[in-house]
């Protein structure tokens, strides 16, 4: 695979970053920190008409066509600027899912909208939740992103051939949300209750099932890539400090310390890095086993490198870091909130671990049959 992004991802990057530079800078971060959905003052409407919701939406269904690589391009840049939107739960997870597998009555009902971006779709990653009769759903979702901005909730029940795919309505009289409290006030994240909610069943089977779990593989990586935005901001800022602060009638850039400091950074975003490109590679290749392998693989390398190199970009700033004006801390909090958000981050070493041991078990196995 080439690690080089060509001409149309940069054009498509530089849109991007300008149009968040303009309109959703940290300032406009710090002013939604508190509200519920992170849409902002325009944001939303600005992105629309950029064509993001609809980016990983074929072209023959009214979207843009595009693949994984550019969605990474746009979580980059998304993480870059700790925007709080839904524009990764919506775009870049329910939507793709639904254009898959609805049905045809869903996909003429929901996938105009989700494309245009007139209508907000988030996906339950975790759901424990039963059928209470023929289209009625109770039970909890203990873990819901973006679950105030999105209008319709995706929420699977059961697994593997018997999983089926619901849609339940936000503003349905049996749903009741809370909001999580954490850290990390550029991120979304709910609990909800479903209380024999009207749902409609828009996919069933293990078509439903491996499209989930496509799904699930998706949002991983698009938080890992958002982190990689994030990761490379905070070492930019750090190093920008590092230059200007003075100690001792020289820069603070210039003490060993602080340099070991910054290349351990360096070596740690780039590590990253190059898993992440890998896995957005792999997303959109035939081998699930690669796509699962590469997953993991970024998952565990950003869980373990990227809140490291966030405590290092504190250091750097001192105890400035950690004060409300300054605006380190605000990546700090993105990427130790990345490496926590359960079902997101558990694509670990665990599951490394299980797919390559098995996989060793395969070819260990087909090597025994041949001899």
């Amino acid at each position: 695979m080439d690690f080089e992004w060509s001409e149309e991802q940069a054009l498509l990057r530089e849109s991007v970053a300008r149009f968040l530079s303009d309109r959703a800078d940290l300032e406009s971060v710090r002013r939604c920190w508190g509200d519920d959905t992170g849409l902002g003052d325009g944001v939303w409407e600005g992105m629309c008409e950029l064509g993001l919701p609809g980016l990983l939406v074929p072209e023959a269904e009214g979207g843009t066509g595009l693949g994984s690589l550019e969605m990474g391009v746009v979580a980059e840049e998304l993480g870059r600027v700790v925007h709080p939107g839904p524009l990764v739960t919506s775009a870049f997870v329910a939507t793709p899912l639904l254009a898959e597998v609805a049905d045809e009555d869903a996909r003429w009902e929901w996938l105009p909208g989700l494309t245009r971006g007139e209508l907000r779709a988030t996906l339950a990653l975790e759901a424990q939740v039963e059928t209470t009769g023929e289209s009625r759903l109770s039970g909890e979702l203990p873990l819901l992103h973006d679950a105030a901005a999105a209008e319709l909730w995706l929420v699977p029940v059961g697994s593997g051939p018997a999983l089926d795919l619901f849609a339940v309505e936000r503003d349905d009289p049996g749903v009741s949300r809370r909001p999580l409290g954490q850290v990390d006030g550029s991120r979304r994240l709910f609990a909800a209750t479903l209380e024999d909610a009207q749902a409609r069943r828009v996919a069933s089977g293990s078509q439903a099932a491996d499209a989930l779990a496509s799904a699930r593989d998706r949002a991983s990586v698009c938080l890992t890539a958002d982190a990689v935005g994030a990761a490379e901001r905070a070492l930019q800022l750090a190093c920008a400090y590092a230059l200007e602060r003075e100690q001792f009638g020289r820069p603070i850039g210039s003490f060993q310390s602080i340099q070991h400091l910054l290349v351990d950074m360096l070596s740690d975003l780039e590590q990253v890095r190059a898993a992440t490109v890998h896995a957005l590679w792999a997303l959109d290749q035939p081998d699930v086993q690669e796509r699962r392998l590469a997953t993991a693989v970024a998952r565990a390398a950003a869980n373990e490198r990227l809140p490291r190199l966030g405590a290092s970009a504190i250091q750097v700033f001192g105890g400035i870091g950690f004060t409300w004006e300054s605006d380190i801390h605000l990546f700090d909090k993105r990427l130790c909130s990345a490496a926590s958000l359960g079902e997101l981050a558990a694509v670990t070493l665990e599951r490394l671990a299980d797919a390559v041991l098995g996989e060793a078990s395969k070819n260990g196995g087909e090597a025994r049959g041949s001899a």
